[in-house]
């Protein structure tokens, strides 16, 4: 066997990011400061160049009892007949290589080929003389086709963040507003004792008396924090006043603000793009995994019991794990006590995540829960990174199979992980209804749990079955007796 490839990789075809502009439905989003229905319809990043590579490979199979004369068959095929090298077509046509071209199979694959008129021929060939016509043909596809710089299959992306594109930062007014936002703590300059000697700062005339600031035009607030009159937030009335530096104790905090560096601002705003980006394709998963977990239990029910024996073909990833499973097995995972359940729980699970995380974070991330005010503020959508909120800040909850712990907050694991997911003991931090009552009571979910804890045991896990068998599709094979006896007694103790 012998085999022959022309390759050709084109470099990049890139964006020409002066006249590639983004389009208007796009651009009405931008102008309205809707930046999370930009980067959920855009994505957070764009295509800014593609590597693409064209491929022309041929296989030739032939057999020959002398291996003598296979190779010498074998390099006569590697120069082309007529070629300086002095190798013709009737050399390949003599007696002595009749075996080799009686059995001789040429196959050839085309990868990324343009086949535009201007580069018109075939990929059959019958001899080694069509072959080597072909592989000009070929070169010419590759090289003289019609819009051949973007034509190839695609072998490499460049993909950059929106906020580094011109196009975007001139739409979105990233660049061209002041984001002010309170200076930290440890930029805040601290007073010190006039003897520099270390001491505790106490709010009091005693020891307000030994320290001072560095400026003295500064003022000390109820911390030893010092700035500018101007900074002086009353705590009392939350409003910025000015007081007389000689005074026994203080009620005032610093609080200055500072404008954030154009560089942080687009930091921030590419780090909540593509969070806004994770956060929208959990949505769409959890969405998913419901109508999944529907359509498959649908399907089981659909299996009349005669059926309950046959094992199930894997589907998705454990492909090629020893663990056979029936539908039995399966319709006591996905369906345990034979009503539904599964599906309801797993549906008020994905709402609670919905109103107890997600809404929390995407309210943080544009500020509504600051301030009198609950109207989005774009700006703050800029001043912060995601990580910096805390109703974000529940790394749990960014995991596969989360649900919303009503005991303590953040997220445990769901439903679906079948006896892994933990029972609430309160309803502490469930999402209330209009009355200020738990939506959904935890004594609903652990009463579930607790009729199921056996049907879920030796590895039975919703999840798994809904990864490896959903949608079921039956072998031929079945389980034997043994197993059948079991999974009877089983599937009978779910249901009462």
């Amino acid at each position: 066997m012998i085999v022959s490839s022309m390759r050709i990789e084109r470099y990049y075809s890139s964006v020409r990011e002066e006249v590639s502009l983004i389009n208007d439905d796009a651009l009405a989003l931008l102008d309205n400061q809707d930046y999370i229905g930009f980067f959920k319809g855009c994505g957070s990043s764009y295509v800014r160049s593609i590597r693409r590579v064209q491929e022309l490979t041929a296989i030739f199979k032939y057999q020959e009892a002398s291996a003598e004369k296979a190779a010498s068959f074998a390099k006569s095929i590697e120069v082309p007949p007529g070629s300086n090298s002095g190798t013709s077509s009737s050399e390949l046509k003599k007696s002595k290589f009749n075996e080799a071209n009686k059995s001789l199979t040429i196959k050839i694959l085309g990868f990324g080929l343009g086949l535009g008129t201007s580069a018109q021929g075939t990929l059959l060939a019958t001899s080694l003389a069509e072959y080597f016509k072909i592989m000009e043909f070929g070169f010419r596809a590759f090289t003289q086709g019609e819009n051949a710089k973007s034509i190839g299959m695609v072998y490499g992306i460049e993909t950059l963040p929106w906020v580094d594109n011109p196009h975007f930062q001139a739409s979105s007014n990233v660049l061209d507003v002041d984001i002010e936002v309170p200076l930290p703590k440890i930029l805040i300059p601290k007073a010190f004792t006039k003897d520099r000697t270390v001491r505790i700062f106490v709010n009091d005339v005693d020891t307000r008396s030994l320290f001072r600031c560095k400026e003295t035009a500064f003022h000390m607030d109820k911390f030893g924090y010092c700035c500018d009159g101007s900074w002086l937030l009353n705590i009392t009335s939350s409003e910025y006043e000015k007081e007389d530096q000689n005074i026994e104790t203080s009620n005032f905090v610093c609080a200055p603000t500072r404008t954030l560096d154009k560089s942080v601002v687009k930091n921030n705003m590419s780090i909540n793009a593509e969070f806004v980006s994770r956060l929208d394709s959990m949505v769409t998963h959890k969405m998913n995994q419901i109508f999944i977990l529907e359509n498959c239990v649908t399907a089981l029910i659909g299996f009349p019991e005669t059926f309950d024996d046959y094992l199930l073909k894997e589907q998705g990833y454990g492909r090629g794990v020893v663990r056979e499973s029936s539908v039995l097995e399966m319709k006591i995972a996905l369906n345990p006590t034979g009503d539904y359940s599964l599906i309801k729980f797993l549906g008020e699970e994905v709402e609670e995540w919905l109103d107890m995380y997600y809404q929390p974070c995407i309210a943080a991330l544009f500020g509504t829960n600051i301030g009198s005010s609950p109207d989005v503020e774009p700006k703050f959508f800029m001043a912060y990174g995601w990580i910096q909120h805390d109703a974000c800040a529940e790394f749990a909850c960014l995991s596969d199979n989360m649900r919303w712990d009503r005991q303590n907050g953040g997220c445990v694991q769901g439903i679906l992980n079948g006896r892994s997911s933990p029972l609430n003991s309160s309803n502490d931090n469930c999402k209330k209804d209009d009355n200020n009552e738990c939506q959904y009571q935890s004594s609903d979910l652990s009463e579930f749990r607790d009729n199921v804890e056996d049907c879920w045991a030796n590895g039975n896990i919703p999840f798994d079955f809904m990864n490896r068998f959903c949608m079921p599709v039956l072998t031929n094979n079945r389980i034997d007796a043994e197993d059948h006896e079991q999974n009877q007694e089983l599937a009978r103790s779910c249901r009462v």
